[in-house]
């Protein structure tokens, strides 16, 4: 995609994460090139809730962006898609630079890794254990994965992708 229709695109999908996150909740740490970290400060069955509504509606996006500027997107004969990840954990928010503060810890690289397994798996939303566990009757709409080990961790990860989101 050429540079100017590829910077409309994405600011037009960064600007759908910032509506969609805030209407659930929850705080952009960060974008990093076409990612975005976003977190709750607490977790419950609330605010598990709202990441799997925020997931959904990101995902939804993805047709509004793609009916935007469906000339790009015939040139390069793909659609719009993204992958989402979700995962709980204590992480801690530090100062990385002057004036740059950012999650940081296992949590937050597991769950790159986890984005980086949708597709692998050709699967949107991946889950880990973790957030299957603290919300226990989302299992019925995961389908499990296994266990996988992830570079940079000596612990293996139970994998779930979501077959459909609450309220389909």
């Amino acid at each position: 995609i050429e540079a100017d229709d590829l910077a409309q695109i994405i600011g037009g999908w960064y600007s759908d994460c910032e509506r969609i996150l805030a209407e659930e909740a929850s705080t952009v740490d960060k974008f990093i090139g076409d990612c975005v970290l976003a977190y709750w400060t607490t977790v419950n069955e609330e605010t598990l809730s709202a990441a799997l509504r925020a997931a959904k509606k990101l995902l939804s996006s993805c047709e509004k962006i793609y009916l935007a500027r469906p000339d790009v997107f015939a040139r390069i004969q793909r659609n719009f898609e993204i992958g989402v990840a979700l995962h709980t954990g204590k992480v801690a928010y530090g100062g990385m630079s002057q004036g740059e503060f950012t999650l940081v810890g296992d949590p937050v690289n597991l769950t790159f890794r986890l984005e980086s397994m949708t597709r692998e798996l050709a699967k949107n939303v991946v889950i880990s254990g973790d957030f299957v566990r603290e919300l226990p009757e989302i299992r019925t709409l995961c389908q499990n994965h296994g266990v996988h080990r992830v570079k940079g961790r000596a612990q293996a990860v139970e994998v779930f992708s979501l077959n459909s989101l609450p309220g389909d």
